[in-house]
């Protein structure tokens, strides 16, 4: 081992250590004005010649930088956000290759003209000159290229996921424009771990492709999802990547990884090892009412401090250009801890019956979560095989404690412990062939998951729970595209059918528990008319309620409010139409 790899290693075991003592950087707080702004929010966005830059992203913040909307540019550079926003204070204008800002909202609601600089990414004493990404609509999906392009110099996958059209988020969290939190595949395969995004290096990815109404090949409660393509692996020998990313906001954070690959002929190992350490600031204002004399204001201020480490192993073998394979395991441990004050005030017709404050702490360990995935993909013939399987099985603990005092009651000293446990099993097969100028896909899907919940507490007005979800969907799609000249077309019809138990203390509740046998389709159609891209999608869909939602375990927060899940809540249908065009 020369000199250079253990320099970069004593670096990297230096920064893991010391990031720990960043996580307690202060910083001041930031004040509120409430003022009047026009619902109509429009403007123009251009470059320093004047000329309008298209699929811009544009988002709506508040005063806390919390997330409203979002939308792009078109290619007229303009956007606009119509309709009631609550409490909006600024926007956020982005684009890669230009230097982002944040701008206050008229009270007018018209930006007028924003430009953005040209902003070149600097690596050390270079200067990177790539050309900016291309977006372009292809069949169903928004598609951004990043082989080539400035993007290829962002960093990891989660760098190139912030810069993308229609996408905002961070740290493993992201939101598709409109679509909620999207599912994310690479190369095919569901990314189920977070930690996955960062173990990718932008340098290694091709395109990213943001679908707004997948169609039946995805669980019909998906609304949205991000496909990130990676390069084909070139050369034989070791590699190895050392990373470390410090993020300052109030408080500052540390992620670190080290990344090693050996790659000979058409078998590749490899090992990731990495963890994070990150301090955050929690703030929450709620307004209860229980009829229309009595409410409850609830202010909260608090921290959270999270320890995580991860390790992932694993394998993949190219046999030919038709046939390869590959899997891997990982494990991680998750350490949160907590502390959050809570001020509450009761009135009835205006008049303060109690006031209580509250100091919640507490600690949640995550230990182990185990994942292990394997995957085929393959030809025989014109026969398309992808095969995709899943394991995941993970355990928490949590520890909280409540010290309270009110005006009415006195002090109050409240404990409780929770356990959940969850696994889950998943496989899916996708057969395609070629038929005409298109293709036809068929397959099916079976997802099998069990959560349990064990909660413990010494409040004399909460109980002690035991309850368990278990679900089972079996899912069954066809899918049919073609091209047609400049048109494209695509139609598919997916069947699931899911089976839902609820139990509690170990007995099945016949009530709560639930069959769904539904079919859900899908069409598309898209051309260039002019010199713009036109899409139109529809899609059948449902919302089901999450297990957190489903839970019927109560959470004691104060001696007024009690939290729980509605384990009678029932899926939702929703029917999506949407119509996007693009110049250029």
């Amino acid at each position: 081992m020369n000199n250079l790899i253990i320099k970069s290693i004593l670096f990297f075991l230096m920064t893991v250590m010391s990031s720990a003592a960043f996580a307690h950087t202060n910083a001041t707080s930031q004040s509120r004005v409430d003022i009047a702004i026009s619902p109509n929010l429009k403007g123009v966005v251009v470059d320093e010649n004047k000329t309008p830059i298209d699929f811009v992203n544009v988002v709506l913040l508040k005063v806390d930088s919390t997330y409203l909307a979002g939308t792009i540019t078109d290619k007229d550079g303009t956007f606009a956000f119509k309709g009631d926003y609550d409490s909006p204070r600024f926007i956020k204008v982005s684009s890669v290759g230009y230097a982002s800002q944040t701008l206050d909202i008229p009270l007018t609601g018209n930006f007028g003209m924003i430009v953005l600089a040209t902003e070149s990414t600097m690596l050390g004493e270079v200067v990177v000159k790539s050309n900016r990404p291309v977006t372009a609509i292809k069949g169903d999906a928004l598609v951004t290229n990043v082989a080539g392009t400035q993007l290829e110099h962002a960093g990891t996958a989660e760098d190139v996921l912030v810069q993308v059209p229609m996408v905002v988020g961070r740290d493993g969290s992201f939101e598709v424009f409109g679509k909620g939190s999207p599912a994310i595949y690479i190369n095919g395969r569901l990314v189920r771990d977070s930690n996955e995004l960062m173990q990718i290096s932008s340098a290694d990815i091709k395109n990213v492709e943001v679908v707004t109404n997948p169609g039946v090949r995805y669980d019909a409660s998906v609304n949205s999802v991000i496909r990130i393509t990676t390069k084909r692996p070139q050369g034989d020998g070791f590699s190895g990547l050392l990373r470390s990313v410090l993020r300052e906001n109030k408080y500052v954070s540390s992620v670190n990884q080290a990344n090693f690959k050996y790659r000979t002929g058409g078998l590749e190992v490899f090992a990731n090892f990495g963890g994070a350490i990150a301090k955050f600031q929690s703030n929450q204002y709620g307004i209860s009412n229980s009829s229309m004399s009595w409410k409850e204001e609830i202010t909260q201020n608090g921290y959270g401090n999270v320890k995580d480490f991860f390790g992932k192993a694993g394998f993949s073998y190219m046999f030919n250009e038709k046939h390869s394979i590959g899997a891997y395991y990982s494990n991680g441990i998750t350490n949160d801890r907590m502390q959050h004050s809570h001020v509450t005030d009761l009135s009835a017709d205006d008049e303060i019956l109690d006031v209580a404050t509250s100091l919640r702490s507490g600690d949640t360990k995550k230990l182990p979560r185990h994942y292990a995935n394997m995957y085929y993909n393959g030809k025989i013939g014109d026969i398309g095989i992808d095969l995709n399987a899943d394991y995941l099985w993970n355990k928490s603990r949590s520890n909280v404690t409540v010290d309270g005092i009110s005006l009415t009651d006195g002090k109050s000293l409240i404990h409780s412990l929770g356990a959940n446990r969850g696994r889950m099993f998943a496989e899916k097969l996708v057969l395609s062939y070629p038929v005409w100028n298109g293709t036809i896909e068929a397959g099916e899907e079976f997802v099998s998951s069990r959560f349990s919940s064990d909660y413990v507490t010494d409040a004399e007005i909460v109980d002690d729970a035991n309850t368990r979800v278990d679900e089972n969907n079996i899912a069954g799609f066809i899918d049919f595209r073609q091209t047609f000249g400049r048109f494209n077309f695509g139609a598919g019809l997916r069947y699931e059918h899911v089976n839902f138990d609820y139990l509690e203390n170990g007995q099945k509740k016949e009530n709560q528990s639930k069959t769904y046998n539904n079919l859900f389709p899908s069409f598309f159609m898209s051309t260039t008319i002019d010199k713009v891209q036109l899409s139109l999608n529809y899609t059948g869909k449902t919302k089901r309620p999450n297990y957190g939602d489903l839970d019927g375990t109560i959470d004691y927060i104060n001696r007024y409010t009690l939290q729980g899940g509605n384990p009678y809540l029932k899926p939702e249908k929703i029917h999506s139409v949407e119509l996007t065009g693009v110049g250029y």
